[in-house]
């Protein structure tokens, strides 16, 4: 080697020294320092293709995707025959939401090197994100057949089939997956949700637990862990795994919001209400933004306060029950709800005026969303305000829901059920049934079935023989509260249904799965919120035809 160097020569050889060293950073996971050194390397050698390429990926793993983006770009010009450089490009774009150019550039990876496993498995990752699980998923499973060690490749086909649908084939994958590597701490994870949703809590329980023993700062494997122990009834511990991601990261929301429903669950309200508050940051509800400041719960003197409900309309139903008790503190108040309330919610007392949901406000001073009530107002498992009934059925019905319900045998049991709540609800399949579960209740002596269903399977009602269907007859929430307060009983799963019959004082029997949700707590068999409720809980997660036996059996033996 010459002794004395070019400029230009000397140039390049800093250059390769920081590259070296900033590739050290990277390889360490010190992506700020890598980041900086790639950054010198380039401003020294703009046609360091490597700087670039290296410094689009560390750029990514420090979150800063749309630096990343343009770091990229500047290596594909100096070389748009690299498909490593196509793949991470898009990556970066996937990141931003630009789906369909992450896309294209994992498109060209792939004309590039039709044997790469990455550009499969990454094209995979793009294709799921834009909700193309079934397209994905032969990404995935031709990434598995070029690199069958690639870990990324059968556990993304275990997502994909999950999206799909397909749990048990994708217990398959990540456990094929885990032959790969046993030491793969995300596909544990993986795995334990998916466990978690097939209702093998116990299994779903070690999985989370060896993800977690693998990677004992990943915050989100933590708390589906005390989730999972949440479900199974072992609040203590689930409690104990919460506070434990708290005190690693006290701003972690989920932790905070999934502690609340833990406590709720087992009636502390003392802690429970205040961390129920997480909900604005944890899940995909927005707070209302208002020039008039939130009430805090002192004397109104006679204010005029917004009361707004949020979530469901089972969720407006059960805590409209505070609208009296802030009007009976001096408070002039004023309901918003989702329009299909509005009419019902007029019987309940104490309520000046209501608002549907995108009208035109009134002038008011303070506001409080509807499920901050028990905050503000102190409640406690002993001070549940259960003054039932709070709402009450119009006097009238069309003449064709009068009809129907009269279709039953004087002295029959007229009992109305429902078996299905919202598809849409991320627990819609463990709080909701098949309907033929209901035919044997129809066998009972002197048992008359309505299904009061909604959106009905074409073939749903055919498996329920004898069933009179009032759901063409109920075009809104006065009419089933009418009909509500015509029949004897309301057999039901989770449904705004049960927090109607309970709010008209209506005997109402609930249907529970294994993991119910807070507001019924655990292990008993009536509801502090409805005092005509009787609670029926599935022993074992999806054991619907136990809780139907005892069903069956409460109905023969007299309710």
């Amino acid at each position: 080697m010459a002794q004395n160097l070019t400029h230009n020569a000397m140039i390049e050889a800093r250059a390769d020294d920081g590259f070296l060293a900033a590739l050290e950073a990277h390889r360490r996971g010190a992506f700020d320092r890598a980041v900086a050194g790639y950054r010198r390397v380039v401003a020294e050698t703009p046609a360091h293709v490597d700087a670039w390429g290296n410094l689009c990926a560390a750029l990514l793993a420090e979150g800063r995707a749309d630096e990343a983006v343009d770091a990229g770009k500047r290596a594909l010009a100096l070389r748009p025959d690299m498909a490593e450089l196509h793949i991470n490009v898009a990556a970066a774009l996937k990141t931003l939401g630009r789906l369909v150019e992450a896309r294209r550039a994992l498109e060209q990876a792939i004309a590039l090197q039709p044997d790469s496993a990455s550009a499969q498995v990454n094209l995979g990752n793009v294709l799921r994100a834009a909700g193309h699980a079934d397209a994905a998923l032969e990404a995935y499973e031709l990434a598995a057949v070029l690199a069958p060690g690639d870990i990324a490749a059968h556990s993304n086909q275990g997502l994909a089939l999950k999206d799909l649908g397909r749990p048990e084939a994708a217990l398959i994958r990540f456990r094929r997956a885990l032959a790969v590597n046993p030491g793969a701490a995300e596909v544990h994870f993986n795995l334990g949700n998916t466990l978690r949703a097939t209702g093998t809590l116990e299994d779903a329980t070690e999985s989370l637990e060896r993800a977690v023993a693998l990677d004992p700062a990943h915050l989100r494997v933590r708390t589906n862990l005390g989730v999972t122990l949440r479900d199974l009834g072992r609040i203590d511990a689930a409690v104990d795994v919460f506070d434990g991601v708290i005190a690693l990261d006290p701003d972690y929301a989920d932790a905070h919001w999934n502690r609340a429903l833990a406590l709720l669950l087992v009636g502390d309200f003392r802690r429970g209400w205040p961390a129920y508050e997480w909900r604005w940051q944890a899940t995909s509800m927005t707070p209302r933004s208002f020039a008039q400041p939130l009430w805090d719960g002192a004397p109104p003197e006679w204010r005029t306060i917004l009361l707004h409900a949020e979530q469901g309309l089972g969720d407006c139903l059960q805590f409209i029950r505070y609208a009296p008790l802030v009007a009976a503190k001096g408070a002039k108040v004023v309901v918003e709800c989702p329009p299909a309330l509005v009419g019902l919610l007029q019987s309940c007392v104490g309520i000046s005026e209501i608002v549907p949901r995108g009208a035109a406000l009134p002038e008011f001073d303070l506001h409080a969303p509807l499920m901050s009530l028990p905050a503000l107002l102190d409640t406690r498992a002993d001070n549940i305000p259960a003054d039932i009934p709070y709402l009450s059925a119009p006097d009238s019905a069309a003449s064709e829901l009068r009809a129907a319900l009269g279709a039953a045998q004087p002295g029959s049991t007229k009992i109305g059920f429902v078996w299905a709540d919202n598809r849409q609800h991320e627990n819609d399949h463990n709080r909701s049934c098949a309907a033929a579960c209901f035919a044997p209740l129809g066998e009972v002596e002197n048992v008359f079935l309505y299904s009061m269903q909604r959106d009905v399977a074409a073939n749903a009602l055919e498996q329920l023989p004898g069933t009179v269907d009032l759901a063409p007859f109920l075009d809104d929430f006065c009419a089933t509260a009418f009909a509500v307060s015509e029949l004897d009983l309301i057999i039901t799963v989770d449904t705004a249904l049960a927090h109607l019959a309970g709010a008209l004082g209506r005997p109402v029997w609930l249907l529970l799965p294994h993991a119910p949700e807070w507001r019924w707590q655990l292990a008993r068999e009536d509801s502090p919120w409805y005092p005509d409720m009787r609670l029926f809980r599935q022993t074992r997660p999806g054991d619907w035809c136990g809780v139907f036996e005892c069903v069956a059996q409460a109905l023969t033996t007299g309710y």
